[in-house]
């Protein structure tokens, strides 16, 4: 089996490539690039590649930056197992390609070779386990019993998860997108949602059920203002902190998915959710590609792959030959 990170544990033995990498590590916090500890371990393949071909970072090509990406997708451990596991690969190969942006934007190399090779992709995979109808209402259930709650904290807590649920779930909107989320974005007449500058870097429309717009319009109007710990705030949920709210929100969703026996359940889930729901009740696709604002068909088609599990079900459990002695003429 593949790892999930780099083994190496030696550390860099260039003095030049050690420096280069402690100045990539400045460079990426500077620009504000919070994940810094691991960097350094992801470059560290490529560093022992370069030794192994007796190169320095300003001779690869686009044929030698092509040729460490099979090298690193090949390689096998002691057991002969793969080294790295394909999402390893695809990490490792990105931290290279901003280490040449690095080195090309200090002028140690005249261009980035890494652009122009041509990228493993990584196999979009869904949740091991996407509730279905019946145990989403009773997952939500959970979320819309705040008043259940022995403290008033835990009330509002519960409450404000109740409200992001059911508009993420209706809308199929990102995390992100919900925290950043004004009152001027939403049209309630329409019941359809302006998202700015979602993960593609586009903005989009997403659109609300009436449960889930009177869920938000409520909490606008009545409860935001008693909810929320930063009311003045535009942003409809008052954040100030987003891994705050976010951390907060994904602790009550834990709680609730337990309650429920659902497994684990973390916010993006409610897209995946939305987008097989839809397909079970025979949305189509293109359909589906807009409501979530897939920019690509193929992402959206990692549905199917769900609904095709549950068809060999029914197969398995209604098909005549699954049956002994009751067969008719």
């Amino acid at each position: 089996m593949g790892t999930g990170k780099p083994r190496e544990k030696e550390g860099i033995k260039n003095k030049t490539l050690l420096l280069l990498s402690n100045d990539f590590v400045e460079y990426e916090k500077i620009r504000g690039i919070k994940e810094l500890s691991t960097l350094k371990s992801y470059l560290k393949p490529f560093f022992k590649y370069l030794e192994i071909i007796g190169k320095e970072p300003g001779d690869i090509g686009v044929k030698e930056a092509q040729e460490f990406q099979t090298h690193i997708s090949t390689l096998k451990n002691e057991n002969g197992d793969l080294h790295y596991a394909s999402l390893s690969v695809t990490t490792i190969m990105s931290i290279v390609l901003r280490f040449y942006n690095f080195l090309r934007e200090t002028g140690t190399v005249y261009k980035n070779s890494f652009l122009g090779i041509k990228r493993i992709r990584q196999e979009k995979k869904l949740p091991r386990h996407i509730p279905g109808e019946r145990k989403m209402n009773r997952f939500l259930g959970v979320l819309r019993d705040f008043r259940k709650k022995q403290t008033l904290r835990k009330k509002r807590q519960y409450y404000k998860a109740h409200v992001m649920a059911e508009l993420m779930y209706a809308s199929g909107m990102r995390i992100g997108e919900v925290l950043a989320l004004k009152e001027a974005d939403i049209d309630f007449a329409m019941k359809v949602v302006h998202v700015k500058q979602g993960k593609s870097g586009r903005d989009r429309h997403a659109y609300l059920n009436e449960y889930a717009a009177g869920v938000l319009l409520l909490y606008i109007k009545k409860m935001r203002k008693l909810v929320n710990k930063n009311p003045d705030s535009e942003r409809v949920f008052g954040v100030k902190d987003t891994s705050t709210i976010s951390s907060t929100f994904h602790k009550v969703l834990a709680e609730a998915a337990a309650k429920c026996g659902i497994g684990r359940f973390p916010s993006h889930s409610f897209r995946h959710t939305l987008g097989y729901h839809l397909l079970r009740r025979g949305c189509d696709m293109r359909y589906i590609q807009i409501i979530l604002g897939h920019k690509d068909m193929n992402t959206t088609t990692i549905y199917t792959k769900v609904s095709k599990e549950d068809l060999k079900k029914e197969l398995d459990t209604y098909h005549p030959r699954q049956f002994r002695g009751g067969e008719t003429e």
